[in-house]
């Protein structure tokens, strides 16, 4: 793994860290929350941490992590509302 791969790991860990920390903290310990903002976190890592002139190729098969996780959250969604309206 090259050293920006391992800082990539690193800055995404120390975020679910955090967001662990305040939902323990807030007592809002949901797997649903954590999920969600993780995968946002993860978003925002991911377009902050790559170059303007060329994408790094471990970087285009992020792609299917980021589609497996707005499938989770496309679910997750479906059933809240599912929820509030039945």
């Amino acid at each position: 793994m090259g050293q920006k791969q391992l800082r990539f790991v690193y800055l995404l860990s120390v975020w679910m860290f955090i967001v662990l920390f305040f939902l323990i903290i807030g007592n809002k310990l949901d797997i649903e929350i954590f999920f969600v903002l993780n995968l946002i976190g993860f978003l925002v890592l991911v377009e902050l941490t790559t170059p303007f002139h060329f994408k790094p190729e471990w970087k285009n098969r992020l792609k299917w992590v980021v589609l497996a996780g707005m499938m989770g959250v496309s679910y997750i969604v479906i059933r809240k509302v599912q929820k509030i309206i039945g």
